[in-house]
């Protein structure tokens, strides 16, 4: 997991900004190395493996929840809608905002939504469906 969700990420800072993706990846690493994300060498592959990071994180998290409540698969897209909009929170809310990395100055909803379209149809329902098919097994 989490290759859905940087791609989709990618794609579109580049089609809203025209800007290379890869300042994605240094913005995502200056929660480390501060500004120095943007020169130093390695930061874009330090950017990505945060990513993939705080997405396996979240992908633990998820199936050891829906492995505790097996009512769960028989809701799943309910549930795959909630875990994307419970992520982007946590993120959003909690997460950014410690790092002390630059954030939006105003709120805009339409970032907002289309931020947790992303993760529900790139993390959140594919958990829920690819889990239901393993737990088959």
């Amino acid at each position: 997991m989490g290759a859905l969700d940087i791609g989709a990420a990618l794609l579109r800072f580049y089609l809203e900004t025209g800007r290379s993706p890869k300042l994605v990846l240094q913005y995502i690493a200056s929660a480390l190395i501060g500004k120095k994300a943007y020169s130093q060498e390695g930061a874009i592959a330090l950017g990505l493996l945060i990513h993939f990071a705080i997405a396996y994180f979240f992908t633990l998290v998820f199936l050891v929840v829906y492995s505790k409540f097996p009512v769960l698969s028989k809701k799943r897209f309910f549930v795959g809608v909630i875990y994307g909009i419970t992520i982007w929170i946590i993120m959003n809310l909690i997460v950014l905002p410690v790092t002390g990395i630059s954030m939006p100055k105003r709120f805009d909803p339409v970032d907002v939504f289309l931020s947790i379209l992303i993760l529900i149809f790139a993390l959140g329902l594919p958990l829920a469906y690819l889990w239901k098919i393993r737990s088959k097994k």
